[in-house]
Protein backbone atom coordinates (compact mmCIF):
# COMPACT_ATOMS: atom_id res chain seq x y z
CA UNK A 1 0.00 0.00 0.00
CA UNK A 2 1.13 3.53 -1.11
CA UNK A 3 -0.08 6.82 -0.47
CA UNK A 4 -0.09 9.31 -3.46
CA UNK A 5 -1.36 12.31 -3.93
CA UNK A 6 -5.09 12.95 -4.99
CA UNK A 7 -6.18 13.49 -8.50
CA UNK A 8 -9.48 13.56 -7.96
CA UNK A 9 -10.19 14.45 -4.76
CA UNK A 10 -13.88 16.07 -5.11
CA UNK A 11 -15.02 12.75 -6.60
CA UNK A 12 -13.73 10.94 -3.22
CA UNK A 13 -15.22 13.68 -1.15
CA UNK A 14 -19.15 13.26 -3.23
CA UNK A 15 -18.92 9.63 -2.37
CA UNK A 16 -18.18 10.69 1.55
CA UNK A 17 -20.97 13.14 1.16
CA UNK A 18 -23.31 10.79 -0.41
CA UNK A 19 -22.22 8.26 2.76
CA UNK A 20 -23.03 11.03 5.41
CA UNK A 21 -25.90 12.00 3.88
CA UNK A 22 -26.86 8.03 3.62
CA UNK A 23 -26.43 7.74 7.08
CA UNK A 24 -28.42 10.81 8.25
CA UNK A 25 -31.36 9.51 6.80
CA UNK A 26 -31.03 6.42 7.95
CA UNK A 27 -30.91 7.31 11.37
CA UNK A 28 -33.63 9.79 10.98
CA UNK A 29 -35.79 6.70 9.30
CA UNK A 30 -34.70 4.06 11.85
CA UNK A 31 -37.97 3.58 12.93
CA UNK A 32 -39.45 1.82 9.24
CA UNK A 33 -38.00 -1.31 8.74
CA UNK A 34 -35.34 -2.60 7.39
CA UNK A 35 -37.10 -3.34 3.97
CA UNK A 36 -37.90 0.28 3.54
CA UNK A 37 -35.04 1.71 3.94
CA UNK A 38 -33.86 -1.39 1.28
CA UNK A 39 -34.92 0.54 -1.53
CA UNK A 40 -33.04 3.48 -0.84
CA UNK A 41 -29.78 1.41 0.16
CA UNK A 42 -29.93 0.28 -3.12
CA UNK A 43 -29.83 3.15 -4.93
CA UNK A 44 -27.33 4.37 -2.46
CA UNK A 45 -24.65 1.62 -2.95
CA UNK A 46 -25.58 1.83 -6.43
CA UNK A 47 -24.36 5.66 -6.91
CA UNK A 48 -21.24 4.88 -4.73
CA UNK A 49 -20.34 2.41 -6.42
CA UNK A 50 -20.37 4.04 -9.68
CA UNK A 51 -18.85 7.06 -8.59
CA UNK A 52 -15.96 5.58 -7.28
CA UNK A 53 -15.49 3.45 -11.16
CA UNK A 54 -15.46 7.36 -12.42
CA UNK A 55 -12.78 7.94 -10.17
CA UNK A 56 -10.67 4.59 -11.13
CA UNK A 57 -11.55 5.28 -14.53
CA UNK A 58 -9.75 9.33 -14.44
CA UNK A 59 -7.23 7.50 -12.55
CA UNK A 60 -6.23 4.65 -14.99
CA UNK A 61 -2.46 4.37 -13.26
CA UNK A 62 -4.41 2.40 -10.14
CA UNK A 63 -5.11 -0.69 -12.50
CA UNK A 64 -7.35 -3.60 -10.67
CA UNK A 65 -6.86 -3.56 -6.61
CA UNK A 66 -9.37 -3.22 -3.95
CA UNK A 67 -11.61 -0.12 -5.02
CA UNK A 68 -11.95 -1.81 -8.66
CA UNK A 69 -13.03 -4.81 -6.99
CA UNK A 70 -15.39 -2.67 -4.37
CA UNK A 71 -16.86 -0.23 -7.16
CA UNK A 72 -18.03 -3.58 -9.08
CA UNK A 73 -19.38 -5.08 -6.01
CA UNK A 74 -21.13 -2.08 -5.18
CA UNK A 75 -22.69 -1.95 -8.56
CA UNK A 76 -23.48 -5.56 -8.43
CA UNK A 77 -25.19 -5.28 -4.74
CA UNK A 78 -26.70 -2.25 -5.44
CA UNK A 79 -28.61 -3.97 -8.67
CA UNK A 80 -29.53 -6.86 -7.00
CA UNK A 81 -31.38 -5.12 -3.96
CA UNK A 82 -33.23 -2.44 -6.66
CA UNK A 83 -34.33 -5.65 -8.76
CA UNK A 84 -35.22 -7.76 -5.21
CA UNK A 85 -35.35 -5.68 -2.55
CA UNK A 86 -37.81 -8.04 -0.52
CA UNK A 87 -35.84 -11.45 -0.87
CA UNK A 88 -32.32 -9.55 -0.26
CA UNK A 89 -33.52 -7.74 3.23
CA UNK A 90 -31.94 -10.91 5.26
CA UNK A 91 -29.02 -11.56 2.93
CA UNK A 92 -28.14 -8.11 2.44
CA UNK A 93 -27.96 -7.11 6.66
CA UNK A 94 -25.10 -10.24 6.69
CA UNK A 95 -23.53 -8.57 3.46
CA UNK A 96 -23.30 -5.21 4.95
CA UNK A 97 -21.82 -6.50 7.94
CA UNK A 98 -19.07 -8.06 6.18
CA UNK A 99 -18.86 -4.79 3.90
CA UNK A 100 -18.75 -2.78 7.01
CA UNK A 101 -16.63 -4.55 8.63
CA UNK A 102 -14.35 -4.61 5.72
CA UNK A 103 -14.27 -1.23 4.66
CA UNK A 104 -13.55 -0.27 8.57
CA UNK A 105 -10.61 -2.38 8.45
CA UNK A 106 -9.58 -0.67 5.47
CA UNK A 107 -10.30 2.93 6.38
CA UNK A 108 -8.73 1.93 9.76
CA UNK A 109 -5.17 0.69 7.99
CA UNK A 110 -5.23 4.20 5.75
CA UNK A 111 -5.81 6.26 8.55
CA UNK A 112 -2.59 4.63 10.08
CA UNK A 113 -0.48 5.17 6.98
CA UNK A 114 -1.71 8.80 6.69
CA UNK A 115 -0.10 9.77 10.17
CA UNK A 116 2.80 10.65 8.44
CA UNK A 117 1.06 13.02 5.75
CA UNK A 118 -1.73 14.97 7.52
CA UNK A 119 -2.37 15.83 11.21
CA UNK A 120 -5.78 14.64 10.70
CA UNK A 121 -5.12 11.06 10.37
CA UNK A 122 -6.63 10.24 13.37
CA UNK A 123 -10.04 11.01 12.00
CA UNK A 124 -9.77 8.36 9.49
CA UNK A 125 -8.14 5.67 11.59
CA UNK A 126 -11.03 6.07 14.52
CA UNK A 127 -13.76 6.32 11.80
CA UNK A 128 -12.81 2.93 10.31
CA UNK A 129 -12.07 1.35 14.21
CA UNK A 130 -15.49 2.59 14.95
CA UNK A 131 -16.81 1.27 11.54
CA UNK A 132 -15.10 -2.33 11.94
CA UNK A 133 -16.49 -2.41 15.58
CA UNK A 134 -20.15 -2.08 13.74
CA UNK A 135 -19.57 -4.14 11.71
CA UNK A 136 -18.64 -7.00 14.24
CA UNK A 137 -22.17 -5.90 16.04
CA UNK A 138 -23.93 -6.38 12.88
CA UNK A 139 -22.46 -9.89 11.85
CA UNK A 140 -22.96 -10.87 15.72
CA UNK A 141 -26.55 -10.22 15.84
CA UNK A 142 -28.05 -9.18 12.10
CA UNK A 143 -31.78 -10.57 12.75
CA UNK A 144 -32.36 -8.56 15.94
CA UNK A 145 -33.99 -5.89 16.22
CA UNK A 146 -34.65 -3.55 13.18
CA UNK A 147 -34.36 -0.22 14.26
CA UNK A 148 -31.44 -1.00 15.78
CA UNK A 149 -29.98 -2.13 12.69
CA UNK A 150 -30.81 0.58 10.36
CA UNK A 151 -29.29 2.65 13.37
CA UNK A 152 -25.99 0.84 13.12
CA UNK A 153 -26.32 0.78 9.32
CA UNK A 154 -26.69 4.83 9.59
CA UNK A 155 -23.86 5.45 12.28
CA UNK A 156 -21.44 3.50 10.34
CA UNK A 157 -22.48 5.56 6.81
CA UNK A 158 -21.98 8.89 9.07
CA UNK A 159 -19.17 8.15 10.67
CA UNK A 160 -17.69 6.32 7.72
CA UNK A 161 -18.37 9.41 5.16
CA UNK A 162 -16.86 11.65 7.56
CA UNK A 163 -13.99 9.38 7.45
CA UNK A 164 -14.01 9.62 3.48
CA UNK A 165 -14.68 13.66 3.18
CA UNK A 166 -11.50 14.36 5.46
CA UNK A 167 -9.06 11.75 3.40
CA UNK A 168 -10.54 13.67 0.43
CA UNK A 169 -9.44 17.03 1.77
CA UNK A 170 -5.95 15.83 2.65
CA UNK A 171 -5.36 15.04 -1.14
CA UNK A 172 -4.05 12.36 -0.34
CA UNK A 173 -4.68 8.69 -1.98
CA UNK A 174 -4.24 5.11 -0.46
CA UNK A 175 -3.24 2.98 -3.00
CA UNK A 176 -3.38 -0.64 -2.56
CA UNK A 177 -1.06 -2.85 -4.71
Amino acid sequence: MTLERKKNWKLSFLRGLILTLFGIYSLFESGNTVKSIMSVFGIFILVFGLLLLLILISNRSLGMNYPSVEAFLDILIGVMVIAYPQNMAELIVIIMGLWILLLGLFILQAGYRMRELSSLWFIPFFSGLITAVLGILLLANPFGVAKATVAIIGLFALIAGLGLMSNALSKTEIVVE
